[in-house]
């Protein structure tokens, strides 16, 4: 199988990614338009690609590893997020927005207009929801949660 492993020395995540071969080749491996080396972590820092059968275990030993299907790695790589970040039901923004209050707001200006591109709200806890434009308005696409996968990996493995 595939691994996808972050360059950040604070995350370090590694993602094995599993699935039908033909899938894991067209989305993410030598036949996609990541390959070489335009791999992110769900963190947003860079990652490297390395095939298991070629990389010793003892390299990535103590990096939080999580399994994907080619598809939940596939939209890591579009910014997604991990499968549990996506949850993005009315209850669960409301109880990230109950839970702590907002502590900065990311956008950005429109050059040479009065208006303003939300990305993302920062809750005091560090909770960050991620939006983007829909037909219907605003959407969010994306939860990460205080701490966010890398706490979440470790405490699953931990358990």
């Amino acid at each position: 199988m595939m691994l996808l492993i972050c360059s950040s020395t604070t995350c370090g995540l590694v993602i094995r990614v599993v699935g039908d071969q033909t899938q894991v080749s067209t989305l993410l491996g030598t036949n996609s338009d990541f390959f070489p080396d335009k791999y992110k972590c769900a963190c947003g820092a860079s990652a490297g690609l390395a095939f298991e059968e070629e990389i010793n275990p003892a390299s990535i030993a103590g990096h939080p590893l999580r399994t994907l299907e080619a598809e939940e790695a596939f939209r890591v790589q579009y910014g997604l997020g991990l499968p549990e970040e996506q949850n993005c039901s009315r209850r669960s923004v409301e109880a990230a927005l109950r839970r702590s209050p907002i502590k900065r707001v990311g956008g950005h200006e429109v050059q040479g207009n009065a208006s303003f591109i939300l990305e993302f709200f920062e809750l005091e806890d560090t909770t960050r929801i991620y939006f983007c434009a829909s037909p219907h308005g605003a959407s969010v696409y994306r939860i990460v949660s205080p701490g966010g996968y890398t706490k979440k990996v470790l405490e699953d493995l931990d358990g």
